[in-house]
């Protein structure tokens, strides 16, 4: 048997072609098939017989984890009914935040975080941002951010880099809905100043 990973689920058949436990909830649509490269080696609940991280064990923790563990609140003790613990925020984000949606391509909606400084490309051990598409570079593109602006770069792509159907030379500042294309994948950038 195949496995596939749901990361809300934990493991399932890959022979269903998506997460049967999603599929049972408020008719959601179908996500992304799985690529044997977004299947971790091993998950915490992949110790028990087929329990996937719903299973819950004592004090609401997933059944599998080491030694049955209880996860408790901040503060180290079990929450009563009328308790709600914490959220604790470590910082909130400043600056340009943006996101890359497909809008064409085998991840048809899949969303990707920009993170200033990251190299997109199809080798997942020299990108930062693994794109599975046969047209896509080995290291392909890179975003930066400068004066709370994005800026993208080709970094020598056999077959090139597109803003709004215009092939990239140099550092090209981009704005929010441009369409971006890398190999066979179409981009629309969805941008956000934070703070």
């Amino acid at each position: 048997m195949t496995q596939a990973i749901c990361p809300q689920h934990g493991p399932y058949d890959a022979a269903f072609g998506a997460c049967p436990y999603c599929a049972k909830t408020l008719n959601r649509p179908q996500p992304p098939r799985p690529l044997s490269r977004d299947v971790p080696a091993s998950m915490p609940w992949q110790s028990g017989a087929d329990a996937a991280p719903t299973d819950l064990g004592r004090g609401g923790a997933p059944r599998g984890l080491p030694n049955d563990e209880t996860i408790l609140p901040r503060g180290g003790r079990s929450a009563g009914a009328d308790e709600i613990a914490d959220t604790v925020v470590e910082h909130a984000p400043t600056g340009m935040l943006g996101w890359l949606v497909v809008k064409r391509g085998d991840r048809q909606g899949q969303v990707y975080k920009i993170k200033p400084g990251a190299v997109w490309g199809r080798d997942p051990r020299k990108a930062d941002v693994v794109l599975d598409d046969d047209k896509v570079s080995a290291l392909h593109a890179k975003f930066t951010v400068r004066d709370n602006q994005f800026l993208l770069w080709d970094l020598g792509s056999a077959n090139g880099t597109f803003v709004n159907d215009m092939a990239i030379v140099a550092a090209t500042l981009l704005k929010e809905n441009d369409e971006i294309r890398m190999g066979n994948t179409i981009f629309v950038l969805k941008m956000l100043e934070a703070g």
